[in-house]
Order: C-alpha cells, then structure tokens, then sequence
C-alpha cells in the first residue's frame, strides 16, 4: 500500500499508531504504514499501544491500547476510543455503536469504552463521557430505554442488559486523558509537519473475527457518584 504525504491526501482518513497496530481489509492484513490511507470497512485492532485515525478538517479518533474497530460510522468491538469531532462527515466519526448503545454527536469531545462483564460471557458493558458538547445516546437491539442527552463531564453506564441508571457526574478531563497523550505524539497536521500542543474530542459493537483483546487498563481514576442528574429523558445540564 502506498504512504503517501498527508498534504496529498486530503479528506481521507489516515492512520497513526504505535507498533503492533493490526489493519483488516475484507480477507486481508495489511502491513501498517504511518499515515497511511484507510477505507470504510477498515478493522483497526491496537495491542500494547495506541493508535490515532485523522478523518482531516480538525476530526480525529484515538483508540486506547487493546481496541478493536471497524470503520463506517465507528463501531466499537472493545476497548476505549475518543472522539475529536468537529464536524458529522459522511466518510465518518459522527457516530460510534456498540451492541448496547449508539452515540451521535454534534461538535464534540466524548469516550466511548466498552469492557466485558466478567460474571457473563457475550454480554458487556459500555460506558460514554462526555468532555464536550453534546451526545445523544440510544439503546440498540433488545436494549430499550428512553434516550438520553449527555453534556460536559457526564459519564452514563450500560451494564449488560439491565435498565440503564441516570448519567452521573465525573472528571471527563483526567478520565480521558491517555487520550491527550497519544493525540499529542501521534498527530500531524497535514501540510505542516506541526503535532498539536492541545487536547482531543471522540466517536464506538462484538468482533467480526478473531479474539477478543483485553480491555483498556483501567486509568488510576476512580469517578465516584459525586452527583447524579435528572431522568434520562432530558437533557443534562453542564458542571456540578
């Protein structure tokens, strides 16, 4: 596969990642390339590192180490993304799934994890933060629950197939901020040769193939229910 130079590759989504990254296309594994160009349908699996997808336009998605997706809208099989959107482009990142929840978002900085249920095999759990703006979150198959609108420095839990409980709040910053880290040593500007000095924004279903990574280490912070929100049914307001 050709590695072309970011400036030649405008709008599409390009690759960064640490080694041990594993690219699937259809029945193939590609070698990784930095920077290299993917397309939809894409499985991006990371091991002990991560990796970073550039959709162009100021819109990118960090993968944690142990993550494994699929490209389209992004589909979350395990693992942690973040999501830097801003904008909802067609070619994708507006949209991250799970078999427990869709999350769509407009203009914004949100994690999607998704870790399994050690007490049951085939059922997991999933988990949305938002650092920014505003997701939307859904329940999918027999998962059914009023949706619920997430904002700034909300957490909301899927576990297994019970009822949901109301978002809670939570540090999104230090909840998210491997995310940070890989943004700043993975990313390059296309045309400027320039790593960013800030942080991200993020877009998230079971594997197509092969087994499943372990999850994401945990981050060394505990949330807490330090304050909980009002009924699902409404939007949650920022801050405490």
């Amino acid at each position: 596969m050709d590695s072309e130079s970011p400036t030649s590759q405008a709008g599409v989504p390009l690759l960064h990642a640490d080694d041990g990254v594993r690219i699937e296309r259809l029945s193939s594994v590609l070698p990784y390339q930095p920077g290299m160009a993917l397309q939809i349908g894409d499985v991006i699996e990371t091991a002990g590192g991560f990796a970073l997808i550039d959709f162009d336009d100021d819109n990118y998605v960090a993968l944690r180490q142990n993550t494994r997706i699929q490209l389209g809208s992004i589909r979350l099989f395990l693992g942690e993304v973040f999501a830097h959107i801003t904008q909802v482009m067609e070619r994708g990142g507006g949209q991250v799934t799970t078999d427990e929840l869709s999350a769509s978002v407009t203009g914004t900085e949100y994690s999607v994890r998704r870790t399994p249920l050690s007490s049951r095999s085939g059922v997991d759990n999933t988990a949305v933060i938002v650092r920014k703006g505003t997701v939307r979150c859904e329940g999918r198959g027999d998962r059914r629950w009023p949706a619920v609108s997430l904002t700034d420095n909300r957490i909301f839990r899927v576990e297994g197939k019970q009822v949901p409980r109301p978002p809670q709040y939570v540090d999104a910053q230090a909840e998210t901020a491997w995310a940070d880290r890989a943004v700043q040593r993975l990313l390059v500007r296309r045309g400027s040769g320039v790593r960013p000095s800030f942080g991200i924004t993020v877009p998230l279903g079971s594997p197509p193939r092969g087994g499943r990574p372990a999850p994401p280490p945990p981050s060394g912070h505990q949330t807490g229910d330090r304050q909980s929100t009002p009924p699902a049914s409404t939007t949650y307001p920022q801050g405490r």
